[in-house]
């Protein structure tokens, strides 16, 4: 996503449903900059985004992708190559966990999987852990070129995360 509305792109897809209902794709189809094929035909890429809340239902959404492009090739002719890169994950909160942190404080909860890009989704890979949103009062959008905030709120972030540490500590 990101910088994809940039893009020179003929077609542009976006929606859920493709493969399953619980996805998240967005898909650009841009010409390139390449001499024309035998036929006079114009190389083509496509690349898109393929995200899906749970490890299984991504590697059914991708194997369904692998099966869709073979398929395509060879009633095609056409040459296509299908790469990845390791995206995020899903970002979850235990409930267990969750539940210890809210008889503390009250948090808005994560109530469900969030598909937010974070480096935390990993971490929880490995360890247990829970994604907070603390909140910077009124402000414009997070990512605005005006975006201010008032710093008194991340004194709301460090006493939670002070009485955490106090309860947690060698339980």
């Amino acid at each position: 996503k990101g910088g994809q509305g940039g893009k020179r792109a003929a077609d542009r897809a976006s929606g859920s449903g493709v493969f399953a209902r619980d996805m998240d794709a967005l898909l650009d189809l841009i010409p390139l900059d390449a001499p024309p094929g035998p036929a006079g035909e114009t190389p083509w890429r496509l690349e898109g985004t393929l995200r899906a809340f749970r490890d299984p239902v991504f590697d059914r959404l991708r194997q369904g992708l692998d099966r869709l492009a073979r398929q395509i090739a060879g009633e095609t002719g056409c040459v296509l190559d299908l790469a990845y890169s390791d995206g995020y994950p899903a970002v979850w909160n235990p409930p267990e966990l969750l539940a210890r942190v809210e008889a503390l404080w009250p948090v808005d909860r994560l109530e469900k999987p969030a598909l937010i890009t974070e480096d935390f989704s990993w971490y929880q890979r490995y360890l247990p852990g829970l994604f907070l949103f603390v909140g910077c009062g009124p402000a414009p959008a997070l990512h605005a070129a005006d975006f201010q905030f008032d710093e008194k709120a991340l004194t709301v972030g460090a006493d939670l995360l002070w009485r955490i540490a106090e309860e947690f500590s060698w339980n």
